[in-house]
């Protein structure tokens, strides 16, 4: 309330800002962790600065391109105006036109460069963000919910639904009075 605002209008305009930087995000294609980055910044920055005093659409822009450089998933900032530029007018559910490169385009970038000056500064240079979603993953990884494959690089997931559900079948071929040796000859259940 100090800054001029309810605390309602507050945490509203926060959440749009975090959607708004979800959706550019979407649109740039940037990775999710980059996503996540833009969003922990713009948080941090009206922890302490006022909405009143700086826009939240400029911060966001901000935030996007800031993120995306940290991210080593570098836009370049012409492609945010542009992609912010259209989720304005599909917010106000205008036909979307092309962005004039004109005088006011030219400010707008300068606006986008100084808010992302004045986000580096309130945080003191410090950008580095922890995310909780990569200690999720090493902790599946620990668990082995996935497991690296051979030297192939990419990830294959083990399935404990599908491991259940053969379990489930074997079940019921014995409750049935079936072996699963008689139904599937040269094959065993159980691999030594």
């Amino acid at each position: 309330m100090s800054s001029g605002l309810d605390t309602d209008t507050e945490t509203g305009l926060r959440v749009v800002g975090c959607e708004l930087i979800q959706a550019a995000g979407i649109l740039l294609r940037l990775p999710q962790v980059a996503m996540a980055t833009g969003q922990v910044l713009f948080q941090r920055f009206f922890y302490t600065k006022s909405f009143v005093k700086h826009s939240m659409e400029h911060v966001s822009m901000a935030c996007v391109h800031l993120a995306s450089k940290i991210e080593e998933a570098p836009r370049r900032i012409r492609d945010v105006i542009n992609v912010f530029h259209r989720l304005r007018h599909l917010r106000e559910k205008k036909k979307p036109v092309p962005l004039i490169l004109d005088q006011e385009y030219v400010n707008l970038k300068n606006q986008i460069i100084k808010a992302e000056r004045r986000v580096l500064k309130e945080l003191g240079f410090c950008v580095h963000v922890k995310h909780p979603h990569k200690i999720i993953v090493m902790y599946l990884q620990v668990l082995e919910c996935e497991q690296r494959t051979d030297n192939s690089g990419k990830y294959k997931k083990k399935s404990h639904y599908y491991r259940d559900q053969r379990r489930e079948r074997s079940r019921s071929y014995e409750r049935t009075g079936h072996r699963y040796e008689r139904d599937h000859p040269g094959h065993s259940r159980h691999r030594r």
